[in-house]
């Protein structure tokens, strides 16, 4: 702050005792004077805490273990355990992000408070995870301000679709941050919010996976190209693939300490039947393995030779020792004379298999809860023509 501090006259000594003053003396003494009855101007800041949310997430800030309701400089990190096979989409909990301005926080411009300064809070980056402020805009009028948002957490339509976003330890991200208007009013903020999902598989020791396999060459596939007459008596309707058949595959790996049991139900896309059918033939084998094999390190080769099962869908009392695998196949194809119109808005054909609880029940009954990633299981085919 400057000063002007204008003195008429030189003065001169001061009575006895008190030593002389002069013009210079005056001059510093006033300087001093106005420096310490005007401190520096600083400008304030807005700091934030996160309380009462639902679930029992790991409260930390910058990595640190945070109380409910402190305010906090940084990242304040909120991180929930999901138990489960898959994501689930639409609302998962909420939690209450509170504001309050700290006067004088740092040294700077003054903050200039008026109606038309604003504090958002928005979310930065990503769409798997969800976070709504409600309300989402704030006026502060004054370095006293302070005030509240309920943020709701939803997981994506998209999510449990997405294998890549399912496997075990997979983490959904979401992050919130404050941010004034104009930043002209020098207000800052110092705290954003990150709220993270990380699903944690159940310990199930039995292991299912279905998936389509080329039934020539053994290799999976995840589309397939249809042949559609364009004249003809058969005008409109599939004629032919590439490949021309599959294989829909199910494996079960068993890494428990004991042996288990169960009926194997396998549900072909209605729009495929088996190869052959309706006959005598063999469509469905089934083999056997040591050692437990998952869908990464599948190799048909090495479980030998198969058992046929004639073209039954429905395999009862199926037991697999500890320590070993399972392996189904149903060789198939697209039914003849399908009418392209009717096959499958989404272009991708779906595929399920089911193990439920009681062996010999023909298929029937509840399904066992200890299979990962979960049961049913099922395989997508994408299709074109």
């Amino acid at each position: 702050m400057r000063f002007r501090l204008r003195i008429e006259s030189k003065l001169g000594h001061t009575t006895k005792g008190m030593g002389s003053m002069t013009y210079r003396n005056i001059l510093l003494t006033a300087a001093l004077l106005a420096i310490f009855a005007n401190p520096a101007a600083a400008k304030d800041a807005v700091q934030s805490s996160v309380s009462d949310w639902t679930g029992t997430p790991i409260i930390q800030n910058n990595g640190n273990p945070d109380a409910q309701g402190t305010f906090a400089v940084g990242t304040i990190q909120l991180t929930y355990t999901v138990v489960g096979y898959t994501f689930t989409a639409g609302d998962f909990g909420s939690f209450k992000l509170n504001w309050g301005v700290q006067a004088n926080y740092s040294g700077g411009q003054s903050t200039s408070y008026s109606p038309d300064l604003t504090l958002k809070i928005e979310q930065i980056g990503g769409s798997h995870l969800e976070l709504t402020p409600s309300p989402a805009e704030f006026n502060p009028l004054s370095n006293t301000a302070q005030d509240t948002s309920v943020i709701d957490i939803a997981i994506g339509s998209n999510v449990p679709n997405d294998p890549a976003l399912n496997c075990d330890g997979c983490t959904l991200v979401g992050n919130l941050k404050l941010v004034t208007d104009p930043s002209g009013a020098k207000l800052d903020t110092v705290t954003n919010v990150q709220v993270k999902l990380v699903l944690a598989h159940p310990d199930s020791c039995l292991k299912a996976y279905n998936f389509i396999t080329n039934q020539d060459t053994g290799s999976e596939i995840t589309t397939t190209t249809l042949n559609v007459a364009t004249n003809g008596a058969k005008k409109g309707t599939v004629t032919s693939s590439a490949p021309g058949q599959f294989s829909d595959d199910v494996l079960v790996a068993n890494t428990c300490a004991n042996e288990q049991d169960f009926d194997l139900k396998i549900a072909l896309d209605p729009n495929f039947e088996t190869n052959p059918s309706n006959n005598a033939g063999n469509a469905v084998f089934t083999y056997s393995k040591n050692g437990a094999v998952d869908q990464q390190n599948f190799d048909l080769s090495s479980f030998g030779l198969g058992t046929p099962q004639g073209q039954q869908v429905c395999l009862r009392n199926v037991t697999i020792p500890a320590d070993s695998s399972f392996l189904a196949t149903v060789h198939s194809q697209v039914k003849k004379g399908t009418v392209a119109s009717a096959l499958p808005a989404s272009k991708t054909f779906q595929f399920a298999a089911a193990l439920h609880q009681t062996s010999n029940s023909a298929c029937a009954g509840e399904l066992r809860t200890d299979v990962a990633p979960g049961n049913p299981v099922g395989a997508a085919l994408g299709f074109t023509y």
